[in-house]
């Protein structure tokens, strides 16, 4: 059995949207309307949102609902459409952004994690983990594991990797510092019966018909989605992780936050 696990970034209004352009690629900004519609259509499917140590409890319609770097919108706007329908969801804090411009407050990730949501891990510095040296990627896993942890007094079992972008060496330094659970962004369906050693998500975006033939498993949408990814995979190939990701930014005319 396996089942979606969908990747958010900010969720927010259209004016808030205007002022991250900068920093966040249209796709992964979703509009607060269209959040609600899609928990609601979770909530006519029957649908149960898990946390990552919840899945050999529940045994059929589960969705992880997932969210990326610490998007202010994540409390103003996602968690009281979350509390309205019952619903969980972990959130993955870059550690080192928290009380910047658009971004959460370790007050507000406490009154999160206090609420029911998992609080994980998305480095301390966003930093993109392939590039990086053994100590470098310890450093940047191992700090924002304890920060967070020292402010929401619970253990941090999960890890995103930014940008999707990781090694082996880096799970296996990810797994020596206790981190259970680790989320890439490939595309897919998770079998945790599998035993996947990284867990693949679906991009959430504006798209409701892209939604909703996730949740139902179309087999036309999924075809699709991996033929995308196949396509996308050719430059990192032909360029190499690194200088794809520069060349990334500079397409898209993106600033990393505190930059």
């Amino acid at each position: 059995m396996s089942f979606p696990v969908f990747m958010y970034h900010e969720v927010n209004s259209e004016a808030v949207f205007v002022q991250l352009k900068n920093y966040l690629q249209d796709k992964y900004f979703v509009r607060e309307a269209t959040f609600a519609g899609q928990m609601e259509f979770l909530k006519k499917q029957g649908c149960q949102t898990v946390l990552p140590g919840d899945i050999s409890s529940i045994s059929e319609n589960k969705v992880i609902l997932s969210f990326d770097d610490g998007y202010e919108g994540n409390y103003i706007c996602v968690l009281p459409i979350l509390k309205k329908y019952g619903f969980k969801a972990i959130f993955f804090v870059t550690a080192g952004w928290v009380g910047q411009p658009y971004m959460l407050t370790w007050q507000q990730i406490k009154e999160m994690s206090d609420a029911g949501m998992e609080i994980g891990s998305h480095t301390f510095g966003h930093a993109i983990l392939g590039n990086l040296k053994p100590a470098q990627i310890t450093e940047e896993l191992k700090r924002s594991k304890e920060v967070i942890e020292n402010h929401i007094l619970k253990e941090v079992q999960s890890l995103s990797f930014p940008n999707g972008n990781y090694s082996k060496q880096v799970q296996k330094i990810a797994m020596s510092l206790d981190y259970k659970y680790l989320f890439c962004s490939s595309f897919g369906y998770w079998a945790p019966a599998g035993n996947t050693a990284v867990i693949p998500r679906i991009v959430a975006t504006e798209d409701l018909a892209d939604f909703t033939e996730a949740v139902k498993k179309n087999k036309a949408y999924i075809l699709k989605c991996q033929f995308m990814q196949a396509i996308k995979a050719i430059p990192t190939m032909i360029l190499g992780k690194s200088l794809y990701n520069r060349l990334y930014l500079k397409l898209f005319k993106l600033k990393e936050m505190g930059k």
